[in-house]
């Protein structure tokens, strides 16, 4: 009920819908980037590497970039869910810059994916 009731008031603030909705469409760009780029090959891409040893990394199938489109999602649900706690205890100019901050890191998010799909040689940006 209380999700409800929270859901009711921060509809009532346009910068908050407004917010959200940008971070729907960021996020909707994001996962139909990464969906895009992400093709089947052979090709072993370094999924973890060890900071003492950098000739220790370990590698992965392409279908592990596939996580990437499934965080953009997690990220996006996430933020609106936290976005509500934060308007109930601390207001809705604390919500607002939440939500602005949290547009930023997922631009800069798209930004990083784009430039890893490139480096991997799985995409064709």
């Amino acid at each position: 009920m209380k999700v409800k009731l929270l859901l009711q008031e921060a509809v009532k603030s346009k910068a908050l819908v407004a917010l959200w909705v940008l971070l729907f469409v960021q996020t909707a760009i994001f996962v139909t980037i990464t969906l895009f780029n992400i093709h089947p090959s052979q090709l072993q891409i370094i999924t973890q590497c060890s900071q003492f040893n950098p000739a220790n990394c370990m590698r992965g199938q392409w279908f592990y970039i596939a996580n990437f489109t499934l965080f953009g999602i997690v990220y996006f649900i996430a933020n609106i869910l936290i976005s509500l706690k934060i308007l109930e205890t601390k207001g809705r100019p604390m919500t607002l810059l939440f939500l602005w901050l949290s547009v930023g890191v997922l631009l800069t998010m798209g930004i990083v994916i784009i430039s890893l799909l490139s480096v991997t040689g799985i995409s064709f940006i």
